[in-house]
């Protein structure tokens, strides 16, 4: 079993967590220069019942996965954002070595630069009119990868939210980027802060 489908058993197998989407991406271009990791498999995660500050939702997203240690991880915070203050989003990325990409180059030198580079070698003139051609090859074997990202959001409306954002790169209604929400916009999903407006308001 691969780690991914690994993970994704796992994770539906918890009655405290919602995996709400599952994108998976191929990139044609195998070059490993240019795309080390071939396969992308993204899942959408939230609490079955929403958290909203970041400590929280830290805490949930380590224990997603306690025997499984990511390769990198992207924490829950708050900050400021153009003076507004934000929730960064948390995720957790795992990679595995699922195969490997194999490059072959090739040097065919015929003619005039063959003749010149075997006399510089010193061949004698039989030797050279019995060489038609040389060939060099040489063979390099690169690892291919796939990654598996785990994006946790505070819970299932804001995550289909910006699903829409992360497909398709648009901005979305919460706000510039994907990857945060202003603390005020989260305060309109979170029931608690919901019920306490209405009693301040009483």
């Amino acid at each position: 079993m691969q780690k991914f489908e690994q993970i994704e058993q796992e994770l539906r197998y918890r009655e405290d967590v919602i995996i709400t989407h599952k994108i998976e991406k191929f990139n044609e271009e195998l070059f490993p220069q240019k795309y080390g990791i071939p396969l992308e498999t993204h899942f959408f995660v939230t609490p079955s019942s929403g958290l909203y500050e970041a400590e929280e939702l830290q805490k949930f997203m380590l224990n997603l996965l306690p025997n499984t240690p990511p390769k990198k991880m992207e924490k829950f915070s708050e900050g400021e954002s153009f003076s507004k203050r934000v929730l960064y989003l948390g995720a957790l990325f795992f990679q595995e070595e699922i195969g490997t990409f194999k490059i072959t180059e090739e040097c065919k030198i015929t003619g005039k630069i063959l003749e010149r580079i075997l006399k510089a070698e010193g061949k004698n003139d039989e030797d050279i009119k019995d060489t038609l051609e040389r060939r060099q090859v040489k063979s390099n074997e690169h690892p291919i990868y796939q990654e598996t990202t785990l994006y946790v959001f505070p819970n299932t409306e804001i995550a289909e939210i910006l699903k829409k954002s992360f497909r398709y790169g648009y901005k979305h209604e919460l706000g510039e980027n994907w990857r945060y929400i202003s603390k005020k916009t989260l305060n309109h999903f979170n029931p608690k802060k919901g019920l306490l407006k209405k009693l301040l308001s009483k």
